[in-house]
């Protein structure tokens, strides 16, 4: 069986993962909106997403990422863990874990 254990990062530590930069269109779903964001950055553990929608701190997002060169896309369930303006940092989760 496996426990979960809390971690504290330092603030140079914040990412369990590597990110790395990209820049692709994302659509977002909330379930009672959907928008288009960019994609700047992806890790294991999460995407920073710039768009000028109105969002909120633990907001639940279905995220679709289209690979155009393959004609098929990804859809990934996520979380958003912290805002700026413009843009949202969001934690990929598991779909069990969304309420």
């Amino acid at each position: 069986m496996f426990s979960a254990t809390s971690v504290t990062l330092s603030s140079s530590d914040r990412r369990a993962y590597l990110r790395r930069d990209c820049s692709l269109l994302v659509d977002c779903d909330d379930l009672e909106i959907c928008y288009t964001a960019q994609m700047t950055n992806i890790g294991l553990g999460g995407a920073f997403l710039l768009h000028n929608e109105s969002c909120h701190v633990g907001q639940e997002l279905i995220l679709t990422i289209p690979f155009k060169q393959y004609r098929d896309f990804l859809i990934i369930p996520g979380k958003v863990v912290w805002i700026i303006p413009n843009g949202a940092g969001v934690e990929f989760v598991r779909k069990s874990a969304l309420h």
